[in-house]
């Protein structure tokens, strides 16, 4: 971030935010970001409110998912990504770069920094897991994760994936299997997730069950489900 200077932005069908430079008299820089409009025309709008985020390692923030709005009145998940990168110049919209959708349209989504992904030393990546929220239409916890590689500059980062895995399930390659929970709601509204030393992401809540997984070493999310969380 910018030196002295704090970013903050708020939903409800547009996304205001802004940079305030803290001291005895703070300054305000107030923006309103235009966010991609819908096809079709059962939707209105969406916005971030409702999204979870993370620092990169790169000092760029990632945030994905979010609210989106229908002419009926119905609110449902966004699978919106953007990543904010505070030393863009000048100031303003365009410190924002989307990056390319969710898979999965996700509310209340946990975004965890991992460790650098050792699985290949020639080419190491600083990965992020997107883990859990609400699902779109059922409100269900969604007991699945998604990988994001920031690579080289805001707004080209690019999704893991597994072309590997058989169609008919053409999303799959971007969706990991999340912990087996007892409850539909251990893995719901922003799932407790810490890195820990050893590389491994713990969960712990929103239930009394706690879990860890070694991105390096997850089984792909495919028939038959694979299951590589502890």
């Amino acid at each position: 971030m910018r030196p002295n200077a704090v970013s903050f932005a708020a939903g409800n069908y547009q996304q205001y935010w802004s940079i305030m430079t803290p001291g005895p008299t703070p300054t305000f820089q107030n923006f309103t970001l235009t966010l991609p409009t819908l096809p079709g025309t059962a939707f209105k709008s969406q916005d971030l409110f409702c999204a979870g985020h993370s620092w990169n390692k790169r000092g760029e923030l990632l945030v994905v998912g979010g609210d989106r709005y229908q002419t009926d009145g119905a609110l449902r998940a966004s699978s919106l990504a953007y990543t904010f990168a505070p030393n863009t110049t000048p100031v303003g919209n365009s410190m924002w770069k989307r990056e390319s959708d969710l898979s999965t349209p996700r509310w209340y989504p946990t975004v965890t920094t991992m460790a650098t992904d050792s699985g290949n030393p020639a080419n190491p990546k600083d990965l992020v897991m997107i883990t859990g929220g609400l699902d779109a239409t059922t409100g269900l916890a969604i007991k699945t994760y998604e990988a994001f590689a920031p690579l080289l500059a805001a707004g080209a980062g690019a999704w893991e994936a597994n072309p590997a895995t058989p169609l008919p399930y053409p999303l799959f390659p971007r969706i990991f299997a999340g912990p087996t929970v007892a409850s539909q709601w251990q893995y719901s509204i922003y799932p407790r997730n810490v890195l820990l030393s050893s590389g491994k992401i713990f969960t712990a809540g929103m239930g009394d069950k706690s879990y860890r997984v070694l991105h390096d070493a997850v089984t792909l999310l495919a028939p038959p489900f694979g299951k590589s969380w502890a």
